[in-house]
This record gives C-alpha cells, sequence and structure tokens, in this order.
C-alpha cells in the first residue's frame, strides 16, 4: 500500500472513531470502520467490530 493511500486511511479511521463518539450505536460508522481497518491489515481491530454485530453489543439491539 503506497505511503499516501495509508496515512489517508488512518486519518478516515480518526475521522470515523469520533463519529462513533459521538454517535457509538450508528450501524454505518462501524462497518466503515470496520473495512477501514481490514484495509490497514488490522485485523484484531476488524474482527472485534465483527463479533460486536454479531452479538448486537453498542448497536443498540436488545437481545431477546
Amino acid at each position: 500500500m503506497a505511503y499516501e493511500e495509508k496515512e489517508l486511511l488512518e486519518q478516515a479511521v480518526a475521522t470515523h472513531q469520533q463519529g462513533l463518539a459521538a454517535h457509538p450505536t450508528s450501524k454505518s460508522a462501524q462497518c466503515s470502520l470496520g473495512c477501514l481497518y481490514a484495509k490497514l491489515g488490522r485485523r484484531s481491530e476488524a474482527l472485534a467490530i465483527i463479533q460486536e454485530f454479531q452479538t448486537g453489543q453498542n448497536l443498540g439491539i436488545v437481545k431477546p
């Protein structure tokens, strides 16, 4: 990955993290953040978001 592309992706991660801090139940922001983590090779962080989707944590979903 080119340095410039990686730098832009890291900036996008920071922006999405700020957005999630303001709106922690935003599914689209979490999904986008997970994709950014995956593109950057940040596997464990991407997998953590997938796990949150699977369990419904931090998404405003109430499990029966």
